[in-house]
């Protein structure tokens, strides 16, 4: 078959170019292309910002209330807080058998 190609060398041409054609085609229709592939993170994330408040403050009156309130939320496994100056974010793990847009 190879020498058959060496003395033919156009039918060897048009096959290789027919072989791209069909690569390309089924990778245009058939196969999926994503960039960013899709995935669902089990952690809800809430950031409040107050400016001018202090790291203490903002755990006070803003954080502890934030905890306070979903600790009792079914579904929820943990919550992880960070408290800076003017900012603080609440994290929370939902348990995996919990639909989080539920909670």
């Amino acid at each position: 078959m190879i020498e058959w190609f060496t003395k033919n060398h156009v039918a060897a041409n048009l096959m290789m170019l027919t072989i791209i054609i069909l690569g390309v085609f089924s990778l245009k229709t058939r196969i999926p292309f994503e960039v960013f592939p899709s995935f669902e993170s089990d952690t809800i994330t809430t950031s409040v910002t107050l400016s001018g408040a202090t790291a203490q403050d903002i755990e006070q009156s803003v954080t502890l209330l934030i905890e306070e309130a979903v600790a009792d939320l079914e579904g929820i496994e943990t919550i992880t807080s960070y408290s800076t100056e003017g900012r603080t974010s609440v994290y929370m793990n939902v348990d995996g058998g919990y639909d989080k847009r539920d909670i």
